[in-house]
């Protein structure tokens, strides 16, 4: 990559220079080291659904946003930051102290309880840009590691490596659908906490969401709403099975692999394979379940699988906006 001419990471290869008529999708780096998709993946207008959803939770908590704002000035900032970041280096005894130290202190309960439904969006946003970070760093490393020393002489054909570079690129891969599953919960926590919100401040009150999972949706008033989360679809199914694969049964291959295609003493192409699936499974044959008939190249259809994750994204913190509004 140079300052001067800054290239393309593309989804099945070497990067390549970008130009106006390039149709194909990808990224691009600038000179500052940050990635840019070369087509709008809604990620600014996700944003802007959270911005909502954080104002409708001051209206709601407090009636007014400048209402909230008065009463936070005025509060300490272990109210705000204690027990939810590093900001704040409160353990919790010392936490506790303070709060009876404070009990006088005007709205401190509702202060509290707002601050936390405001780290569950916090949380819900974060996991959204890291899932944005980690698909760029894995076609970054797609693009950009030599995943062997050197191709010169080679005959043409498909070779695979298992070099610390493919293992670190499997692992972000991973790491994406984990993070995808973790926002799925993020969500669900959300919708449960606007279908419940407290109005009873006599007391610190719990989030109605503490102990909520994905997997509790079915309670949730708008669960089977359509175009979001909480109504059945493949996208889902595919999260799910991964996620759960990585945590609890295994990798998905017997090892971390890339796989380059040479032709005419160049790489043309790179891939990382993912298993077949039917009726949202793993094939399976006794024990074995990794069979790769099928050829899915998962690095050509991840980008459109995290847009569409997106569009269904924005569906529901749409149903969440509105349950609070």
């Amino acid at each position: 990559m140079t300052k001067d001419r800054p290239m393309a990471l593309r989804f099945d290869r070497v990067p390549t220079p970008p130009s106006a008529e390039d149709d194909r999708d990808g990224f691009v780096e600038a000179p500052d080291g940050d990635m840019a998709p070369l087509r709008d993946d809604g990620r600014y207008e996700t944003q802007e659904r959270f911005l909502r959803i954080y104002r409708a939770l001051e209206e709601r908590l407090w009636g007014a946003v400048e209402g909230a704002e008065a009463v936070r000035k005025a509060c300490p900032i272990f109210i705000q930051d204690a027990g939810i970041n590093s900001d704040c280096a409160v353990d919790r005894l010392t936490f506790e102290r303070f709060l009876n130290e404070f009990s006088d202190l005007p709205e401190r309960n509702r202060l509290l309880y707002a601050r936390d439904c405001e780290h569950l969006v916090d949380s819900a946003q974060t996991c959204t840009r890291e899932i944005a970070t980690l698909l760029e760093q894995f076609y970054r490393l797609l693009n950009g590691e030599r995943f062997f020393p050197d191709i010169e002489g080679l005959p043409d054909g498909v070779r695979m490596s298992s070099s610390p570079a493919a293992t670190l690129l499997v692992a972000t891969l991973g790491t994406i659908f984990i993070r995808l599953h973790s926002l799925l919960d993020y969500l669900t926590k959300l919708a449960f906490e606007a279908e419940n919100l407290k109005e009873d401040f006599a007391t610190y009150p719990k989030l109605a969401s503490s102990s909520k999972k994905f997997g509790d949706r079915r309670h949730l008033r708008m669960n089977g709403t359509p175009g979001t989360f909480f109504e059945a679809n493949e996208l889902v199914s595919e999260i799910e099975l991964v996620r759960n694969r990585l945590i609890h049964d295994g990798m998905l291959d017997d090892r971390s692999k890339v796989f380059e295609r040479i032709e005419n003493g160049k790489v043309t192409e790179r891939f990382v394979l993912w298993p077949d699936r039917t009726d949202g499974r793993f094939d399976r044959y006794v024990n074995r379940t990794l069979f790769y008939g099928g050829e899915d190249k998962i690095n050509l259809r991840l980008p459109a699988f995290v847009q569409a994750f997106g569009e269904r994204q924005r569906a529901t913190l749409e149903a969440i906006h509105q349950e609070l509004s």
